[in-house]
């Protein structure tokens, strides 16, 4: 029974109830997991080491995506404040910020040197990655 009260407040179990899908978004590439949250970061975790390397902040809304570029150096975020972010993973350097969605972005994926985005205004995006700039609206 999950509501045993042998289970303390912030106990896995009291945690299991909680958790949303959205809470782990992981990327897995080399031996760095990346996950999202609904904390408005991103974070890059060593799996071997066990612990995180670089935290993504500079969304205000929770990071409802996330997607890596053909190489494994960029990571994509989209959030529910409307716009998606590129940052080295390395560094954590914020590399681009992707600004036209007018609702939350709810979906992201990378490729072939093109970022695809839909978003809760009813529109799917098409961005140079190498600019930043949305090249098509549907």
């Amino acid at each position: 029974n999950k509501n045993n009260s042998a289970n303390p407040p912030g106990s896995a179990m009291r945690r299991e109830k909680t958790m949303r899908e959205q809470d782990f978004n992981p990327a897995i590439t080399k031996d760095i997991l990346i996950t999202s949250s609904l904390d408005c970061t991103a974070r890059a975790w060593s799996v071997q080491l066990g612990r995180s390397l670089n935290i993504y902040h500079g969304h205000t809304a929770a990071i409802t995506c996330i997607c890596l570029d053909k190489l494994d150096a960029t990571l994509f975020t989209s959030s529910a404040d409307n716009t998606i972010k590129s940052w080295q993973i390395d560094t954590g350097e914020l590399l681009t910020v992707f600004k036209g969605h007018e609702a939350a972005v709810l979906s992201i994926k990378y490729y072939k040197n093109m970022l695809y985005s839909s978003s809760a205004d009813h529109t799917i995006r098409v961005w140079a990655t190498d600019f930043g700039e949305c090249t098509r609206v549907f």
